[in-house]
């Protein structure tokens, strides 16, 4: 568009100037002093004929000019119009100003020249200069127009007057906050100055060496990169070089010899220096820079046309405002993010990275776009990973980023995920479907327990010591050796969200030792550990540093000094400086300060973690994933599972990496009857239904009596519903006895105390059948809701049941319904747990009791 846009001027420059020599000539032949009537009129008769002549000529290519301008209009609109750029690529073209055309033959309203846009190639390929202070009009039109047609997440500022203080730029004030403004401030101090100067050359000579190699230029490289363009920086200084340090200058001249080739543009407005030793800037400028109104290369030769460069019409202050602020409701609402996690994924990497010499996940990008990876396991990198940030910052934001680019990189055969989420959220959750689940995930635990986690680092710290046995058997001493000689073997990621909630029992020393075995020894058998926390506060300070001395990779999102100086080192404040989303800080070197990298996080969004799992699940990899949901009751299992010869009570699942079926079982023994305590009706009807059910599919039981006012539907065989005259007459052999609601059972509580008098003798005989029933196979369970008030009753009673089960109870009720099982204190049972206590054999379980279909928590 552009070579026909500057084609047409040039032809019409080209109609223009032949005109004009034609009409000379006429003029020579026809000098108006000696002319004759006749030749008077001949003049007038070929002045006529070029008029015409000339008109069509040029009416047509007026008529494709408009055309060819409305078509650049509609592209880059009237500065006066403002608006901002929707798309996410960069123009070839920039309107920038305006030319006048000076002729007599296009005037129009008294104005001797032609007016058209300027349109200049973009982005420039020079630097662009000023001596003179009175373009600062141009300077700021330029930034104005930049702002317009960029995609404003891929656009930097840097803004620098050391003449005016930032008056300058106080145009743009209002958009200063946005992140694309560095330091969100117009710079005015030397050492400012020479910070971000020094960034800017940093950032290009990362461009030059690394990334844009290959790449003729930073535009070559965006037309072949369109999912991850480079973004387009703008140095813009009003000042002199007499104001600038000895490096600052020295940054400058490189940033103006090479920064427009690799998307760095120079705008400088700079004081002309006459003196030799203070022209070294100017000397540069001339030799890398282009005149601020300069002329595109075709207007260079004009004959029939005098050009002239113009500023456009400004924009109405309304229109001004309303565009600034456009601006900032876009950084607001669509760019707290700047990048998509799939402009990181390039499909020739998919399932391909090998994980024996260790693993890396890209996390974001730094300031001069290179990519930031997050490195565990290799001989030069630290195995483990402790990220912090307080909510809002992102963390599970950066928790979805590293968790698709390991499932983009790597497959199943090369890492395995293990994913526990203690936020009480949902954030794992999409990674759980039944559709499409995650492939390269091996457990998903949603709503995790501290039971479950501490049985899953049991579980990890069985299979390290397994891959122990197998390097020993081997002669290999670590994973990389194993699997240099060419055995299979995945690496371990284990991911654990808001870890630290695994330390808030009162006993966590077991929590410690398990989590510190797997940092010291694991690294050696392929298993890293990335823990999350938005605050470490509530982990004792000794346990904090056994972790944190074992995990060398810290990463800081937006949080307060105290939780940075302990997430990051007890010297590095840094993460309170950060804003917020996406900026954090990697620091592979144990937090030291001098080690922190600034990287921005790209936006994990939903529709691309669903991208890359139709994409996983494309692969046709057979593997079973482990869900677990600590929310949920297990579903009530089929009566096969339930079928045994053993008195067993089946009741839940065990919570350990397994779940194994948990069974508590009743011996022929004294002190084998049960006592089930709890909260809730919902979940004690269950646990009813449960026991029920596994005692009918006992085949060694012929009797169930049941005492029970409430759950007598759908029960069918061996129960005798019964009322308190069973106990006066001979209970059968091979028979369980069972009590729904032992509080208001008050018929059968035993005397207490040595006294004959007034005892209740049925109580006696129900305390008889309870005390000596096992000899002849007759065993008790009974339900009580309020344990506390009934002990108050009933103590010396109780204390013949040495089988306890426990659920929903706060640590209060639990201690007492523990009590003399060695525990002087016993933590609260939390919903879905429940917690058996075989007081004579000091067995102590911990499982998830069964819920029937549908139930949910109450």
């Amino acid at each position: 568009m552009i070579n026909d846009y500057y084609d047409v001027l040039l032809k019409l420059d080209k109609a223009v100037y032949s005109h004009k020599n034609t009409l000379l000539q006429i003029e020579k032949a026809f000098p108006n002093e000696m002319l004759t009537t006749r030749e008077a009129e001949r003049r007038k008769y070929q002045i006529e004929q070029e008029k015409s002549q000339f008109t069509k000529l040029t009416d047509p290519l007026i008529s494709e000019l408009d055309y060819i301008i409305k078509k650049i209009r509609n592209k880059q609109s009237q500065l006066s119009t403002p608006s901002i750029s929707k798309k996410n690529t960069f123009p070839d073209f920039i309107v920038f100003g305006r030319y006048h055309l000076h002729n007599e033959y296009f005037a129009k309203n008294d104005k001797k020249f032609l007016q058209v846009p300027r349109v200049l190639d973009f982005p420039m390929t020079r630097a662009l200069y000023s001596h003179d202070f009175q373009t600062i009009d141009f300077v700021k039109q330029l930034i104005i127009r930049i702002i317009q047609i960029s995609p404003l997440k891929k656009l930097h500022f840097t803004l620098i007057d050391t003449v005016g203080l930032g008056e300058s730029f106080d145009f743009i004030r209002t958009i200063l906050d946005n992140d694309f403004m560095y330091d969100q401030r117009i710079l005015t101090y030397n050492n400012e100055i020479e910070v971000a100067l020094k960034n800017n050359i940093d950032y290009i000579e990362s461009l030059i060496q690394k990334q844009i190699v290959g790449y003729e230029n930073w535009k070559k490289y965006n037309e072949n990169n369109t999912k991850n363009i480079l973004p387009l920086k703008v140095l813009a200084f009003v000042g002199d070089s007499s104001q600038l340090t000895t490096n600052s200058s020295l940054y400058m001249e490189r940033i103006i010899k090479h920064g427009s080739k690799y998307g760095v543009l120079p705008i400088i407005l700079i004081e002309e220096e006459t003196k030799e030793e203070k022209n070294k800037i100017q000397t540069i400028l001339k030799n890398f820079a282009t005149e601020i109104t300069y002329k595109h290369e075709k207007l260079n030769d004009l004959k029939g046309f005098k050009a002239e460069t113009a500023l456009e019409s400004w924009p109405h202050k309304t229109d001004f405002e309303n565009i600034l602020e456009d601006i900032n409701r876009f950084y607001k609402e669509e760019s707290k993010i700047k990048y998509e996690i799939n402009e990181m994924w390039d499909d020739k990497y998919f399932w391909k990275e090998k994980s024996t010499e260790g693993v890396y996940i890209p996390i974001g990008w730094d300031k001069n776009q290179e990519r930031i990876d997050l490195r565990i396991g290799f001989d030069n990198s630290e195995h483990h990973t402790l990220i912090g940030g307080r909510s809002g910052s992102g963390k599970s934001n950066l928790l979805h980023t590293i968790i698709q680019n390991c499932s983009f990189l790597y497959s199943p055969d090369e890492v395995e995920l293990f994913l526990l989420d203690y936020k009480e959220g949902i954030e794992f959750n999409l990674y759980a479907s039944e559709k499409q689940p995650l492939l390269n995930s091996s457990l998903i635990a949603i709503q995790s327990d501290i039971a479950y986690g501490q049985t899953f680092l049991e579980h990890v710290v069985k299979i390290k010591n397994q891959r122990a046995e197998k390097f020993k058997k081997e002669n290999v001493k670590d994973f990389k050796e194993y699997r240099n000689k060419n055995y299979k073997l995945s690496r371990y990621i284990i991911i654990i969200d808001e870890f630290q909630v695994l330390f808030t029992i009162k006993n966590s020393k077991r929590i410690e030792d398990l989590f510190v075995e797997i940092l010291r020894k694991g690294r050696s058998y392929g298993i890293h550990l990335i823990l999350s926390t938005q605050t470490l506060r509530g982990i004792e300070a000794n346990s904090l540093s056994q972790l944190k001395s074992q995990i060398g990779n810290r990463i800081a999102l937006a949080m307060g000094e105290d939780d940075s100086m302990s997430v990051l080192s007890s010297n590095n404040p840094e993460a309170a400086k950060i804003k917020g989303k996406p900026e954090a800080i990697y620091n592979n070197s144990g937090g030291m300060k001098d080690a922190n990298k600034i990287f921005f996080v790209p936006y994990a969004s939903r529709d691309n973690a669903n991208i890359l799992l139709e994409k996983v699940n494309s692969c046709n990899c057979n593997k079973n994933i482990k869900i677990y949901n600590g929310e949920l009751m297990p579903e009530l299992p089929d009566d096969s599972i339930f079928k045994t010869s053993e008195k067993e009570v089946l009741v839940g699942k065990k919570i350990n990496f397994d779940e194994d079926l948990f069974r508590i079982k009743f011996k022929q023994e004294s002190g084998n009857s049960l006592i089930i305590s709890g909260r809730g009706e919902k979940h004690k009807k269950s646990i009813f239904d449960t026991v029920l059910k596994s005692l009918i599919n006992i085949s060694s039981i012929e009797h169930i009596y049941l005492i029970s006012a409430k759950y007598n539907n759908n029960i069918e065989g061996k129960i005798h519903y019964c009322n308190y005259d069973v106990f006066n007459a001979d209970i059968k052999p091979n028979s369980f006895i069972v009590i729904e609601n032992f509080d208001f059972e008050t018929g059968l509580y035993p005397t207490e105390g040595y006294s004959t008098k007034d005892k209740n003798e049925l109580g006696e005989k129900f305390k008889s059948i309870v005390e000596f029933g096992y000899e002849k196979n007759i065993y008790t369970i009974i339900f009580i809701e309020n344990y506390k008030k009934i002990k108050e009753k009933t103590s010396k009673f109780l204390t013949l049941f040495e089988l306890r089960y426990g659920f929903n109870m706060n640590e209060d009720t639990a201690t007492s319904f523990f009590s003399g099982c060695g525990f002087n204190t016993f933590d609260a049972i939390p919903q879905n747990i429940g917690v058996f206590l075989n007081i004579a054999a000091s067995q102590m379980e911990k499982f998830r009791f069964f819920g029937n279909k549908g139930d949910e928590n109450d």
